[in-house]
């Protein structure tokens, strides 16, 4: 009868034999889905951590990975297959608009991978906050290193200077943290772990507190180069790495270059140069190490945002048709109608048949993106258009879903859900997206009284944010969940309230940190609120003073890392702060940020050259001396000499008169430069050269300044007119014998032993003043000056008397050095000789053009066709 019928009457009857089959099918493969009512879990709405419709993309990551760390026993099988196969870089691109899950696709990989004993190292970029240079690709290695800190057995314990406990059983980090201290020591130097805890703070608590600290020479290449050993150390064949960096589309052109140097390793001192003919016999410790570097890096951008003109495509580029670099390209697209359904289904716990007209709806609703799905539901939800009963599960009015409007986007569904939430919260909230996508608690606790009483509480704010899955917590780092809910959370601010918020925070922070002696750990992220505010909207003489010096702090700073395009982007925003009157009311704060600017823009790929010059007129139009103007005057000389030798000669010997030590060749000829070395010469015969080494520092700053002029005029002579760069020779070594010996004397003294032997031809004499001068070099053992001492000692005088094959590992070490310091003349030069001086000893042609090619490579990895240097061409 009727009423027995209706108890088997379903509300959603099948409509075909297929419906049947499928949800029998269903009912076997995932029986949860018909559990709606089995748990009180499965009456909330929640989106697990499965990936949907990413099936192929999984296996192309998990592919690469395989690639990277195949481990076997036959270590001769190994080694012949990747002989054959041509053992290659792995490289991954994952690529997609804002919500296509990409960051969610490494994640999930890195989780299978961490499984397999890999190591997870991961940094984000952000679009808002310009933070510290290089601190996002150094954030991978601190949160490593930060694990040992806090786990229970390896960290810190009972006031010990040491963080590490003889067992490695149990512990929460990765475990071998003995192991890795001690390689760290081994491989790298104490100056090199210095420079690199300056970047990453756990690794001094992990090392020892007694690292260096002082002002240490470095630069984009050495940086690239430490980075390489620090991954070399927590690699291995049976402990892989997966290096993720996230949002690539905001990253920073110091960033990207240092990237590129790890993936294509062009670390200096990979080049397989060689005094043999066997070029294996001579590789290094660290060359051996390299062959067991297993590491795959990856990287997700949005492809909406990077252009043929963005410097990512650039980069992307030079992957591409790199033939070490084995790239893989992941593009993800949004859900299909079919890939939805069944997440659908999954996360409602409803039969695929059931959900598909909620599917329907949704996919019409929604651009496919499943962050914009996730957010549309969470909508339908909180407007109760999708609701849960214990009797039926979840339920939905498609008819008023029918009529819901379409939102532009995923940030407008968040923006109505932040409007949703209370006053003081969504304000706590504000606040902490003022810091961009993620932030450091530390931070937070230094602004917390930002408005004096008005102040509202930010850590009940982050706890609601928590409950809502607005932001999440690790450690001591609060990131909001995804950077489209940091978008909208900040541009929820009111236009006329941003600023005076941005101003109250930066007070806070620089009050607070100030007061904490931590204002230099907090520097940049103070600087970039600052920038925010902007010159236009300070008007008062004192905070427009300050804006201005820590700008120039941050410039400062961003050049000894170095990072020149940052440098510029301080330096230019410093000088915006500056008065009308700078030059007669901040002079010295005016004249640092001006030199600041010249060189950053000088050095700079990214720097422009009229900005340039127009910051070079204003500091030669308002500087007080020539003091004053000594600096810019040698970027000036610089800029000449890449144009107009001539005039730069010029410039170089104005400076000199303008200095007090004018230098007068109008009547030097061939033969006066030959009487002069004579007379030297036989001054510091024989042992009389050691006075030369026993003399006094040089003490007077201006002339120490024209001895770097005239080091600067000895290179352009030698183009142009050879015997007048050694007459400048004789007179810096007459300066170091009267006034005392600088770094600049060293290469005086290289040039004059060079001029001895091909002028004089006095072999002998020129010998013994190179090794005068590496004695010399090894007393201030600054690697800086190896490049331009090695090409000249052993590229023109040792090879006249020592055996040729002697001089190819001094050049090599001149070479490598030469691309450590990012000095691009002297690169070219110990080249040059290197490769000459190798095929003169008989070496194969096959090992020769293999070094090369090598070298060509190096060459256009580290400077490409920019004729500049990024060395500071002053100290």
């Amino acid at each position: 009868d009727d009423e027995h019928e209706s108890v088997f009457r379903s509300e959603h009857p099948f409509s075909s034999f297929s419906d049947v089959l499928s949800d029998l099918k269903q009912m076997m493969e995932s029986p949860n889905d018909f559990l709606h009512a089995s748990s009180p879990d499965r009456w909330k709405l929640v989106f697990g951590d499965k990936l949907y419709g990413r099936d192929g993309d999984t296996k192309a990551f998990m592919g690469a990975a395989d690639r990277v760390a195949t481990i076997r026993d036959d270590p001769l099988f190994d080694s012949l297959l990747n002989f054959l196969t041509g053992k290659r870089r792995e490289v991954i691109m994952v690529s997609g608009h804002s919500g296509a899950g990409k960051s969610r696709l490494v994640r999930s990989g890195g989780a299978l991978l961490e499984k397999r004993g890999w190591r997870f190292l991961r940094c984000k970029f952000d679009r808002v906050v310009h933070p510290e240079p290089l601190s996002i690709l150094a954030y991978a290695f601190d949160e490593y290193f930060g694990s040992f800190v806090s786990c229970p057995q390896h960290g810190m314990n009972n006031g010990s200077d040491h963080l590490f406990t003889l067992s490695d059983m149990e512990c929460s980090c990765s475990g071998g943290s003995q192991e890795i201290c001690q390689d760290l020591k081994r491989i790298i130097s104490p100056e090199g772990l210095g420079i690199l805890a300056k970047h990453i703070p756990s690794l001094r608590l992990v090392l020892d507190a007694t690292l260096p600290t002082g002002a240490l020479e470095v630069n984009e290449t050495m940086m690239a180069s430490l980075f390489r050993k620090l991954l070399q150390v927590l690699s291995s064949k049976r402990t892989p790495i997966l290096f993720f960096v996230d949002d690539l589309q905001w990253a920073d052109p110091l960033s990207f270059a240092l990237l590129t140097a790890l993936v294509q390793r062009t670390s200096p001192e990979l080049l397989h140069l060689s005094s043999t003919n066997d070029n294996k016999q001579n590789d290094s410790q660290v060359d051996m190490e390299d062959e067991e570097i297993q590491i795959m890096f990856a990287g997700s951008y949005r492809d909406n945002e990077v252009d043929e003109t963005h410097p990512l495509a650039k980069v992307l580029c030079k992957f591409q048709s790199d033939s070490s670099i084995n790239m893989t390209n992941i593009s993800l697209s949004r859900f299909i109608f079919e890939t939805l359904n069944e997440m659908l289904s999954e996360s409602l716990c409803v039969p695929v048949r059931r959900v598909r007209s909620l599917s329907e709806l949704v996919i019409q609703k929604t651009d496919g993106q499943p962050l914009h799905i996730i957010a549309f539901i969470q909508a339908l939800t909180m407007d109760n258009l999708l609701t849960h009963s214990f009797a039926r599960g979840w339920e939905w009015d498609a008819d008023s879903i029918d009529i819901c409007s379409i939102t532009d986007s995923v940030a407008e569904l968040y923006a109505f859900k932040l409007k949703r939430l209370p006053k003081d919260i969504l304000l706590g909230l504000q606040i902490v997206s003022c810091f961009g996508s993620q932030t450091d608690q530390h931070i937070l606790s230094f602004v917390a009284d930002y408005d004096e009483e008005n102040s509202v509480d930010i850590s009940a704010a982050i706890h609601a944010a928590l409950s809502e899955g607005l932001i999440e917590r690790a450690a001591q780092l609060i990131s909001f969940t995804h950077d489209m809910i940091q978008k909208a959370t900040i541009d929820s601010i009111q236009r006329g309230d941003l600023v005076p918020l941005l101003r109250k925070l930066a007070a806070a922070l620089i009050k607070n940190a100030s007061a904490a002696g931590e204002l230099d750990s907090v520097l940049f992220v103070a600087v970039d609120l600052i920038n925010r505010i902007g010159s236009d909207a300070t008007s008062f003489p004192k905070e427009q003073a300050l804006f201005a010096e820590l700008n120039l702090r941050a410039g400062s700073k961003a050049i000894t890392v170095p990072d020149f395009a940052g440098a510029v982007k301080y330096a230019e925003n410093g000088i915006a702060f500056l008065s009308d009157n700078c030059w007669e009311t901040q002079y010295y704060l005016s004249l640092s940020l001006y030199e600041t600017a010249v060189l950053s823009h000088f050095s700079s790929l990214e720097g422009d050259r009229d900005q340039l010059m127009k910051r070079i007129n204003a500091v030669f139009q308002h500087a007080k001396d020539f003091s004053d103007q000594f600096k810019t005057h040698c970027v000036w000389i610089k800029v000449l000499s890449m144009t107009d030798l001539s005039r730069a000669i010029e410039e170089g010997l104005n400076a000199l008169e303008r200095l007090g030590e004018p230098l007068d060749l109008t009547n030097i000829d061939y033969n006066r430069v030959c009487d002069e070395l004579a007379k030297r010469k036989d001054q510091f015969s024989g042992e009389r050269k050691e006075s030369f080494l026993s003399t006094n520092h040089l003490a007077d700053c201006n002339k120490v300044r024209a001895m770097k002029v005239m080091s600067s005029l000895m290179v352009y002579y030698h183009q142009k007119k050879p015997f007048m760069s050694a007459f400048i020779a004789c007179r810096m070594i007459e300066m170091s014998i009267n006034y005392g010996h600088c770094e600049d004397s060293a290469f005086g003294a290289a040039g004059f032993a060079s001029s001895l032997v091909t002028i004089l031809g006095d072999i002998n004499e020129g010998s013994a003043w190179g090794r005068t001068t590496l004695s010399l070099m090894k007393m201030y053992g600054k690697d800086i000056l190896t490049p331009s001492l090695h090409a000249v000692l052993y590229g023109i005088v040792f090879v006249w008397k020592a055996p040729i094959q002697s001089t190819l590992d001094p050049l090599a070490q001149g070479i490598r050095s030469s691309f450590a310091t990012g000095n691009v003349e002297f690169a070219m030069i110990n080249t040059i000789y290197y490769i000459a001086r190798s095929f003169y000893t008989g070496k194969t042609i096959s090992v020769l053009t293999g070094e090369v090619e090598a070298l060509a490579h190096q060459h256009g990895n580290h400077f490409g066709n920019d004729a500049s240097s990024d060395t500071p061409v002053y100290s």
